[in-house]
């Protein structure tokens, strides 16, 4: 896996073990420390500390009667990024894990 840093970067073996202790919400995980989001072989990492702001954006699906989630999160000296979340329930779990995580977490639109 390729492992990408939004903020700070970390060496390699210390994100490789904080992502296996993460608890997984689909593509996301929530570490001690840090927010994990797998797309494809790619793993992009931030520590919450480094979290601008972070909320769920729900866009209707080109269409479809459904709606497509997704994890949008800024981090404090990057771009915002944008990661799909498979329906609305895992959503609201991400959203109740985050706040479990980092209860201090600057939720947003």
């Amino acid at each position: 896996m390729k492992w990408n840093p939004m903020g700070t970067e970390f060496p390699i073996e210390k994100v490789k073990a904080a992502y296996k202790k993460a608890r997984s919400y689909d593509h996301v995980r929530l570490g001690k420390e840090m927010l994990f989001v797998r797309r494809f072989l790619t793993v992009f990492y931030l520590p919450y500390e480094e979290i601008e702001k972070v909320h769920l954006y729900a866009g209707e699906a080109v269409a479809s009667d459904y709606y497509t989630w997704q994890l949008v999160v800024r981090p404090k000296n990057g771009e915002e990024r944008r990661f799909t979340v498979e329906t609305e329930d895992h959503a609201m779990q991400l959203l109740d894990g985050l706040k479990k995580a980092y209860p201090s977490v600057p939720l947003g639109k």
